[in-house]
This record gives C-alpha cells, sequence and structure tokens, in this order.
C-alpha cells in the first residue's frame, strides 16, 4: 500500500496501487513493473456534496498496454467502522461490477449525502438502533468521498475532499471560519527540465544509456495555501499552511530520491537524479505533485534511451 492522502494521499489520495492490491516487498516502490495507479487529480480538489468533479488517474504500465478507456471509477457508499485503520470500508476495497463512470479522465457527481455518510452530520439512525457518531475530520479539518478506481488490474482509492458544516461550532465561530476559510486548489505545475551532469540542457528523447540526469520540476507560487482549522477543545481558529509532497516514478532505470517533502511556500522547485538503464530503451516518468488538503497536479515525460 504507498501514497499518502490518495490519492489521505494519492495527498487527499490514499493510495491502493498495485495489481490485486497485493503487498509488495520491493524497496524500491518508486520503480513501476506493472500496470499501476501511481496518482490522480481532481478538479476541484474540494466540493460540495451535489457538485460534479474531473477525475484522471496517473497509471504507469512498463508494457504500455493499459487502455486509459477502460478506467472504471466507483463512489463508495459505506463509511468504515471506527476500528477499520485502512482507508475505506472493506466493500469499496475492490473493482465494481457496475462503476459510476468508465473513461479518464470522467466527470462525476459527489454523493449528496457525503457529509453525512463521511462527515461530521450524524446519519440518522435505523429504527431499533442507537445513534452512531460522527465523523472526525482529518489534521487539516477536512472530511472526504472515497472514489475507487481501476484500469489494467491495478487499484487505487482516492479521496475527494468534501466541504461540510463545521461541527460544534457556536455561530459566531461558524461565521469567522466561513470568513476565512476557501476551498482547496490544485497546486501548478510549470514543468519539467532535463540536465546532463555538468548541467547543460539534455533532450529527454535522447538520453545516452548509463547516463545519469538531474530532472527538476517548478510550480506556481501559491501552491502552498494557509487556511482555517477549528480546534473543538479550546473552540479557536487556527492559520495553518498546507505542506507539498512530490512523488516521482519511473518504469526504469534507478531514482535518488523519489519523494521530497516542501513546506517553505518560497520554495517552487524540487528535483532528483536518474541513472538511465544500460541498455536501449523507453522510460515512462512520472511526478504527482500533493498538497495537504488533497490537492495535485501531475507531470509525465517518456524518456528514451539510446545505446
Amino acid at each position: 500500500m504507498t501514497g499518502q492522502r490518495w490519492l489521505h494521499v494519492l495527498g487527499a489520495l490514499a493510495l491502493m496501487a498495485g495489481a490485486g492490491c497485493s503487498p509488495s516487498l520491493d524497496d524500491r516502490p518508486w520503480l513501476i513493473k506493472r500496470p499501476t495507479i501511481v496518482g490522480w487529480k481532481a478538479e476541484p480538489p474540494e466540493v460540495a456534496p451535489g457538485a460534479s468533479v474531473q477525475l484522471e488517474a496517473v497509471v504507469l504500465d512498463p508494457a504500455a498496454a493499459t487502455d486509459a478507456a477502460t478506467t472504471a471509477w466507483t463512489l463508495c457508499h459505506t463509511a468504515k467502522a471506527p476500528s477499520e485503520n485502512r482507508v475505506a470500508a472493506p466493500d469499496c476495497l475492490a473493482p465494481a461490477a457496475s462503476p459510476d463512470a468508465v473513461g479518464d479522465p470522467v466527470s462525476i457527481a459527489i454523493p449528496t449525502d457525503a457529509c453525512r455518510v463521511f462527515g461530521p452530520d450524524v446519519p440518522q439512525p435505523l429504527p431499533g438502533q442507537p445513534t452512531t457518531r460522527a465523523h472526525d475530520p482529518d489534521v487539516t479539518g477536512g472530511y472526504f468521498q472515497p472514489v475507487t478506481v481501476a484500469v489494467g488490474g491495478a487499484l487505487a482509492i482516492g479521496l475527494e475532499r468534501v466541504t461540510c458544516d463545521l461541527p460544534e461550532a457556536s455561530l459566531a465561530d461558524a461565521r469567522a471560519f466561513q470568513a476565512a476559510y476557501h476551498p482547496n486548489q490544485n497546486p501548478s505545475l510549470v514543468g519539467l527540465s532535463f540536465a546532463a551532469g555538468d548541467g547543460s540542457p539534455i533532450d529527454p528523447g535522447a538520453i545516452p544509456a548509463g547516463a545519469r540526469i538531474a530532472i527538476q520540476a517548478t510550480w506556481l507560487d501559491g501552491a502552498i495555501e494557509t487556511f482555517p482549522v477549528f480546534e473543538r477543545q479550546s473552540r479557536t481558529i487556527v492559520a495553518t499552511a498546507e505542506t507539498l509532497t512530490a512523488s516521482w516514478s519511473v518504469t526504469g532505470g534507478v531514482l535518488d530520491q523519489p519523494t521530497t517533502t516542501i513546506a517553505d511556500a518560497a520554495t517552487l522547485s524540487t528535483a532528483t537524479g536518474w541513472t538511465a538503464p544500460a541498455t536501449a530503451t523507453t522510460v515512462e516518468l512520472a511526478l504527482v505533485l500533493r498538497d495537504s488538503r488533497g490537492g495535485s497536479d501531475i507531470a509525465r515525460a517518456v524518456l528514451t534511451v539510446n545505446r
């Protein structure tokens, strides 16, 4: 099981990537050996119940055989038990026989009862059953609608942030919170650049076998947003800054630093080193940039290794 919130990941996205969700003992989770969903992008990354969101999966396949048109998306409608440590209820952790949408990207509507099933709204008890407690927010004060995505034998659970009412707050606190809060926005990647060992630019379509290159990703200012969190015990509103996580994946070669966390809003780039395979081949590279409230952006490249 990989990822942060994919992804509560795929950073809002929590990921369960890999064929059949089987555990992997490989100490190189960034090296993709089979069709794998390494992340997703939701636009917008936070919506009110009933609103539509466009979803796009980030799939790497060394055999280049995965057909994006067969990507199946299914909304989860079951809340996990308090004792469940997985990202979603067990019946949401398998491909659905009848998905809610097929294709990539797709538009899908978040259920109108998302704040009741997965958020702070107390569900109506069944006849003769006791009232159940509301769900707690994550550390960013957020609630999430799980979405299962399956393609090419790979499966992942994505978490779409849902805007819900502030629980256990006075009218004055709720108004102050709403005045300070704005729905999360995705970070915006500018692109990738590639350099040889001497720092000179290198064409990703003509990389010498065995060469070591530097890969840099840059993004626009404002990717790290500040947002309020309501502390229920102290009943105060605390200004909080997001963090970013940059996660690299490749289908070949060796990555130096597959994951970096960025907390400084003035930092607008991250880099990693990559050593090309010793033989001629084509390698797919993907970068998923996630913020701590569930927003993300993606960048991809095809690296052609020559003899």
